[in-house]
């Protein structure tokens, strides 16, 4: 089932909150074994209207979390909210809201474009496929900026000995650094901004892969819903909510996996077991090279590759 938006009810706070009240609300006579899932529609028909050529960003709505899910909640007349059981919505509450006021500026081509933020902007506007490869190339070259300015550092003296870290602690006023330390961090010194330089490059370009990425996921089980299946008929309609409600998943269990990187990079870099920490940081920039690598040719060769033949339509081309 599906709820329309009405583009009038953009420009009026109180009625676009009306309106999904009244959702949720309508939600709440779903019932059966199989749970009746609900969608909001972006109107198709609205008319051309003078505007601006401007770009207008939409971001994920934030709400409490009972209502970030896909549950259907109703509230009572004692203010008491609970859950519908045999209801739910086609998507997350807040990513289905943003996706649908996309859909609903757009129809009303009252705007230049509308888009999510930075990476989702790009990807909108130029595919996210095609977005996820210069995301990868950006990274292939940012962390090979990182390995040459890595080449580049002077490797520090061993440490001092037992005998002389106890001469050191006998008199610590007296110490000074041997002549050999000080210059190789007065290298170090000038390298270091140039390898900020380029370690910051490889967050960027990730950052933009990240939405280009999250544009993707959906594209490729809407392709999927689309392609074995008839327009016009329930079964796309069908398949369209069920590939949806799979899109989600596999958002979430992505997002999962790609946090773990932010507790296993470190590790690689400077572990109790690592006795080189420069060697250890310049090998695992290679393997992050080399995935990089990987996961660009993955990408233009399952979803940018144009095929022809019988196989002209078994692609995921345009995602």
């Amino acid at each position: 089932m599906s709820i329309p938006i009405s583009f009038s009810n953009l420009r009026r706070p109180r009625a676009l909150a009306l309106s999904l009240a009244t959702a949720l609300l309508l939600a709440g006579c779903g019932g059966g074994s199989v749970p009746t899932t609900f969608d909001l529609s972006a109107p198709q028909n609205v008319g051309r209207v003078g505007g601006s050529r401007a770009t207008l960003m939409v971001q994920e709505p934030t709400t409490v979390q009972a209502l970030d899910s896909d549950r259907v909640i109703v509230r009572d007349s004692a203010g008491a909210l609970s859950f519908v059981g045999g209801a739910q919505w086609a998507d997350r509450v807040p990513k289905l809201v943003q996706v649908r006021l996309i859909q609903t500026f757009e129809n009303a081509g009252r705007v230049g474009s509308v888009a999510r933020p930075v990476g989702g902007w790009l990807a909108d506007k130029y595919g996210g496929a095609r977005m996820t490869l210069v995301s990868f190339t950006g990274m292939i070259a940012s962390t090979l900026l990182v390995l040459f300015t890595l080449s580049k550092l002077t490797t520090l003296p061993p440490p001092p000995d037992k005998a002389a870290l106890a001469e050191i602690a006998e008199d610590p006023a007296a110490f000074q650094f041997p002549e050999p330390v000080r210059a190789a961090i007065e290298s170090n010194q000038d390298i270091f901004p140039f390898f900020l330089g380029a370690f910051l490059l490889v967050f960027v370009f990730s950052g933009l892969g990240n939405g280009s990425t999250y544009k993707m996921i959906p594209a490729i089980f809407r392709k999927d819903a689309l392609r074995g299946t008839e327009e016009g008929t329930p079964e796309r309609e069908l398949s369209l909510m069920t590939q949806g409600k799979k899109a989600s998943a596999a958002i979430g269990i992505i997002g999962a996996i790609g946090a773990i990187g932010g507790f296993l990079i470190p590790i690689t870099f400077n572990s109790p077991w690592v006795s080189e920490p420069l060697a250890a940081t310049k090998s695992a920039f290679w393997i992050f090279t080399c995935f990089y690598v990987a996961c660009a040719v993955v990408t233009w060769a399952v979803y940018l590759r144009k095929r022809r033949g019988a196989k002209a339509d078994t692609g995921y081309v345009g995602v």
